[in-house]
C-alpha cells in the first residue's frame, strides 16, 4: 500500500489514503478477483499493450488499467477508456 500512495500526486488524494485505504483489485478480462486464478495472464497496460511490472493504476468502474504514468498521461487527453470499452474512465 506504501507504494501505491507514493505514486499519489493529488494531495487531497495522498491525504485520504493516509487514513483507512483498501484495496480491492478484479481481473479486467473476467472480473474475478485479481491475481485471477481463471486467466493466469499477467496484467497488461492499456495503453501501451505490455506487461505492467511496478505501480499499475486502473479505473474501479471497468477495471481496465495500466502503467501510472500511461494512465496518467491518457486521461490528461482523453476521456474514454484507453482499452475501447467504451467506459468514461477517472483515475483519483
Amino acid at each position: 500500500m506504501a507504494t501505491v500512495r507514493r505514486g499519489l500526486r493529488k494531495v487531497a488524494v495522498r491525504a485520504l489514503s493516509q487514513q483507512s485505504t483498501s484495496v480491492s483489485v478484479v481481473c479486467a478480462r473476467c472480473g474475478r478477483r485479481a491475481p485471477c486464478d481463471r486467466c493466469k495472464q499477467p496484467e497488461l497496460c492499456a495503453v501501451c499493450v505490455r506487461v505492467v511490472r511496478g505501480l499499475y493504476a486502473w479505473c474501479q468502474g471497468c477495471s481496465h488499467g495500466g502503467h501510472l504514468h500511461h494512465m496518467q498521461q491518457w486521461m490528461e487527453k482523453h476521456t474514454l477508456c484507453p482499452a475501447g470499452c467504451g467506459h468514461r474512465c477517472q483515475l483519483p
